[in-house]
């Protein structure tokens, strides 16, 4: 959002309407080594109250954008995500992307797990339970 990057406690995330314009917020747990737990935190928080990158550049850490964060973050980490996409004619990763990779990780390695997907669809929040909506 405009005040770059926060750290937002995951209640506030459920009024999607006031808090973002998103649709909805799906939300997974690294369940490996909690060295690397601590390498993707301590990656993240160092780039508290950076300027979100509207550009959407990911060439480019002088501003940063949501999936970004989360990308580098794990990249930093040892955690290497393919699916970067060519959009608008430069590379980003999206959210679709990160979201593929970790149901794969889920599935194939346990790697990942599933804490959460809050969607906004007429005003009303609701809660999806992710293996029956996306893995069946």
């Amino acid at each position: 959002n405009e005040d770059g990057v926060e750290i937002r406690p995951i209640r506030e995330l459920y009024n999607l309407q006031t808090v973002s314009t998103l649709e909805s917020i799906i939300g997974f747990r690294y369940t490996g080594n909690p060295e690397t737990i601590r390498e993707i935190i301590l990656f993240a928080t160092k780039h508290l109250g950076k300027a979100y990158d509207f550009d959407l550049d990911l060439t480019s850490d002088q501003a940063i954008y949501c999936s970004e964060l989360v990308y580098k973050s794990l990249l930093h980490a040892g955690i290497g995500i393919s699916g970067t996409e060519w959009v608008a004619g430069r590379e980003m990763i999206t959210p679709e992307a990160l979201v593929r990779y970790m149901e794969q990780q889920c599935r194939a390695k346990g790697e990942f797990s599933w804490l959460f997907h809050i969607t906004k669809s007429d005003h009303v929040i609701s809660e999806h339970a992710f293996w029956d909506d996306h893995l069946r």
